[in-house]
C-alpha cells in the first residue's frame, strides 16, 4: 500500500528539473526521494517475510538513489533516545544515515530478480535459477566486502559499540544469503537436472553459517540496547535463523556441538521472547519453531530408527559411556568443567531427549515437503 501511495505522489519521479526552476527545494526533492527508496526497501523486507513475490515496475524509476556519504564531517549524531535524559546520560555516536541507507537500497536491488524468479515463479528451468543465483551470491558477497569501514561490524568484537541499524542491517544480509541458498538445500527437490552449481552441502552450509552470524548479532544487541525495541524486521530474521539452527541439530550438521548450537539457539529465542512484547507476529513464531522442532526430532529418531543396526546402537551407547567418565574424571581431578550448553526449557524451547546421529549425506527431503512448513 506505501508503494502504490510512493507512486501515485510520483514520490518515484526525478524532480531536477522543477528544483532548478526552483518550483521545489532541493530539501523537499531529497525528503521525496528518500521517502521513496525507504518505502522501497520495507517492500523488499515485507515481499520475503510474506512469500509475495515484486511486481513494482522499477523502469518508471526516475528518481536517484540516495548518496551516501562517509566523511567524518558528514556524520550525524545518536544516542539511545529511550528516556528524556537519554542526549544527558550517553555519549553521541557517529551516524552516518544517509550511507546506511544507500546501503539499504543496493541490497533489495541485488536481491530483487530472486523475490520474483526464484519464489515467484514455477516456469523458469532450475538450471536458469542456478545461473541467476550465482550472480546474486557474487553481488551479495561484494556488497558485504564492500562495506564502507563505518559501517563494518566484528562478529568477535564485543567492545566496539555499534549502531543498532548497523547491526540490523548486517542482519538483514545474512538473512539475504540465507534467501539465496534456502531453496538448495534439498538434494533433490530443487536441483538442476544433469547436477550444476556446488550442490544441496554447499547451500546448507551456507544457511547455517548465516544463522549462526544472525544469532552473533542478536547476542551483540543484546548486550547494548534493549532486543524488544529492535524493528520489527528482527522477527522474521530471528525466526530464520533460529529454523536452521534447528535443522543443524536435528541432522548433526558437520557435527555441530550441541554446545555451540544451543547457545545461539538460546539467543534467538530470547529474542523472540523479547519482541513479542512488542510484535505479536514473534509469539507465533516462537509456538511455529517449538512445533516444527519437535516434529524433525520424531521423524529423524524415526529414520535413525530405520538405519540403526543393534551394533550400531551398542557403540553409540558405549561413547556416551565413555563421554559421561572423561567429565566426571576431569571433575574429580578438580580440572574447571563449565557446561555452556543452555538449561532446558530456554524460552519455551522443548528440552532435547538425547542427540539425533542423522548425517548430512542422508536425503532429507521430507523437511521440505508439502506435510511440513517451508523454511522461510
Amino acid at each position: 500500500m506505501a508503494m502504490r501511495l510512493a507512486f501515485d505522489l510520483a514520490l518515484h519521479v526525478d524532480l531536477s528539473r522543477h528544483v532548478a526552476k526552483k518550483s521545489i527545494s532541493q530539501a523537499e526533492a531529497d525528503l521525496r526521494r528518500d521517502v521513496f527508496w525507504g518505502a522501497y526497501t520495507v517492500d523488499h523486507m515485507w515481499s520475503f517475510y510474506l512469500g509475495r513475490p515484486f511486481r513494482i515496475n522499477m523502469e518508471d524509476v526516475t528518481v536517484a538513489k540516495p548518496s551516501g556519504d562517509t566523511r567524518p564531517e558528514s556524520a550525524g549524531q545518536w544516542v539511545p533516545y529511550v528516556t528524556p535524559r537519554s542526549f544527558e546520560e550517553y555519549t553521541p555516536l557517529p551516524d552516518y544515515t544517509n550511507e546506511l541507507h544507500r546501503q539499504r537500497v543496493l541490497l533489495g536491488e541485488i536481491m530483487a530478480p530472486l523475490g520474483y524468479a526464484l519464489y515467484g515463479s514455477l516456469r523458469i528451468p532450475p538450471s536458469r535459477l542456478q545461473e541467476m543465483n550465482v550472480v546474486t551470491v557474487e553481488a551479495l558477497l561484494n556488497w558485504q566486502a564492500n562495506l564502507p569501514s563505518v559501517l563494518q561490524i566484528d562478529l568477535d568484537d564485543r567492545e566496539t559499540q555499534y549502531l543498532p541499524h548497523v547491526i540490523l542491517l548486517h542482519m538483514q544480509y545474512h538473512q539475504n544469503i540465507i534467501h539465496a541458498h534456502r531453496p538448495w538445500m534439498s538434494r533433490t527437490h530443487t536441483q538442476p537436472s544433469p547436477p550444476q552449481g556446488p550442490g544441496s552441502s554447499h547451500a546448507r552450509m551456507m544457511c547455517v553459517e548465516s544463522a549462526h552470524a544472525i544469532a552473533k548479532l542478536l547476542q551483540i544487541y543484546e548486550t547494548r540496547y534493549a532486543l524488544r525495541r529492535m524493528n520489527i524486521q528482527g522477527v522474521g530474521i530471528a525466526c530464520s535463523a533460529a529454523l536452521l539452527l534447528i535443522f543443524a541439530n536435528v541432522t548433526n550438521f558437520r557435527k555441530c556441538t550441541n554446545t555451540d548450537v544451543g547457545l545461539h539457539l538460546s539467543a534467538c529465542f530470547r529474542a523472540l521472547d523479547e519482541f513479542g512484547n512488542t510484535w505479536e507476529s514473534s509469539k507465533r513464531a516462537k509456538d511455529f519453531l517449538v512445533l516444527l522442532q519437535r516434529q524433525w526430532e520424531l521423524r529423524g529418531r524415526s529414520a535413525r530408527g530405520r538405519r540403526s543396526t543393534p551394533s550400531d546402537l551398542q557403540d553409540y551407547q558405549l561413547s556416551r559411556k565413555r563421554t559421561r567418565s572423561s567429565i566426571d574424571e576431569s571433575r574429580t581431578r578438580g580440572q574447571e568443567f563449565q557446561d555452556m550448553s543452555p538449561r532446558w526449557p530456554v524460552h519455551g524451547f522443548p528440552a532435547p531427549t538425547g542427540p539425533v546421529d542423522m548425517e548430512i549425506g542422508t536425503d532429507l527431503d521430507w523437511i521440505f515437503t508439502g506435510d511440513t512448513y517451508p523454511l522461510p
